[in-house]
């Protein structure tokens, strides 16, 4: 009896001791032969992952303080700093004087502008065009983090952005953020009354993070195949684990009245806080390439954004519910939709390799973002 489980045992070690063999031959292999990366989010592009760091309050966020470089697409060095909040530019003052005014700009990628320089994001081409409009000091922050929606946005505000005290805060919805909002919602808890969205590597030790998460290239190899492939090998709904981001958008009459109401509770909760920090709050948004021309020569772009529907897409369901809400919430709204569509050069407002707004859609869309604020003053606006 004793040899027979001597010999199991003998046995079971070797088989053992191969699979740690081929682990680290698989692991020395990618290495060598692929380019490994830590999946942070599957929410956003890749490039933006090197850049981000978990978070046990908002999943991820920006690190406070550095400096990154970033590749656009025209092949140019982007320089990439944050400040002591974790906001991209420069840092800001504390104190202010009457004749200041502080705009904060939150969303996703299309505000945080990865892929341009610092003076062609949003909130910088905001606060160039505005500055002629008022004799006021007048200060735009960047509080954009790639891949956020509306209830991560809420949340950074509520634990980390409130104390800026902001007279004005404009949240970018994306057509993409109702999936976004889905997605994450799942990892929303309370604890002691207080709501956070903690990512699972939170739970993991500093030194196991950069162990384990940033170096296996191996690991970040299944974390990325589970990441396209994962819904469909659990057999689960690719719209029920916020996989097709842009569904939304789509001409399909689906029923999305749980998910549109998650997303605009994350709008009038975050109105809520602005409102008791003396701010007001401004909803924008703008269209996806998608909703304005024929993208079938972007195959890529398409099957990257599980986009499969046929194009332009001409529903606005998604904007008409924005404006139907705000109106109805009393919260000032604007879309720069027919700003494009009367563009003729406006398929050069995209990027054509990621769902990105160009330099000139950026500057188009912060055009009519500041043409809103001019006409409508927010000292105007009811407290």
């Amino acid at each position: 009896m004793f040899p027979r489980i001597k010999q199991s045992l003998s046995a079971g070690l070797a088989a053992l001791l191969l699979l740690s063999l081929l682990l680290l031959a698989a692991e020395a292999l990618l290495r060598y032969f692929a380019d490994p990366f830590s999946v942070i989010t599957a929410r956003t592009a890749r490039q933006f992952q090197p850049i981000l760091t978990v978070s046990d309050r908002y999943h991820h966020d920006l690190p406070a303080g550095r400096t990154f470089r970033n590749t656009g697409a025209d092949g140019r060095q982007i320089s990439l700093r944050t400040n002591l909040l974790g906001c991209r530019g420069p840092a800001f003052s504390k104190d202010t004087s009457p004749q200041d005014y502080r705009i904060l700009v939150l969303g996703d990628e299309t505000v945080f502008g990865g892929h341009v320089q610092e003076e062609a994001t949003l909130p910088a081409r905001i606060a160039q065009l505005m500055r002629g409009m008022t004799t006021l000091s007048l200060e735009v922050i960047n509080g954009g983090v790639p891949g956020y929606c509306p209830l991560l946005s809420r949340l950074k505000f509520q634990h980390t952005l409130q104390v800026l005290k902001p007279q004005l805060v404009i949240l970018h919805v994306d057509m993409s953020d109702l999936a976004d909002e889905e997605a994450f919602r799942s990892f929303l808890e309370t604890s002691a009354g207080v709501e956070s969205c903690q990512h699972p590597a939170a739970l993991l030790n500093a030194e196991t993070q950069t162990g384990v998460l940033q170096q296996s290239a191996l690991l970040n190899q299944i974390l990325t195949g589970l990441r396209h492939d994962g819904a469909g090998v659990l057999s689960i709904r690719g719209e029920s684990c916020g996989l097709y981001r842009y569904h939304w958008i789509t001409d399909e009459k689906s029923d999305f009245r749980i998910q549109t109401g998650h997303l605009l509770e994350s709008i009038s909760r975050l109105n809520e806080q602005v409102r008791s920090s003396g701010g007001h709050l401004l909803v924008s948004t703008c269209p996806v390439i998608w909703q304005l021309h024929d993208c079938g020569r972007y195959r890529e772009l398409n099957e990257l954004c599980q986009v499969r529907a046929r194009t332009p897409i001409t529903s606005t369901r998604p904007f008409d519910t924005l404006a139907e809400y705000c109106e109805v919430s009393n919260i000032h709204f604007v879309s720069c939709l027919d700003d494009f569509r009367q563009r003729a050069d406006s398929e050069d407002c995209f990027d054509e390799q990621l769902p990105f707004l160009s330099e000139q859609g950026l500057m188009l869309y912060a055009r009519s973002i500041a043409e809103y604020l001019s006409s409508n003053p927010p000292a105007r606006w009811p407290e």
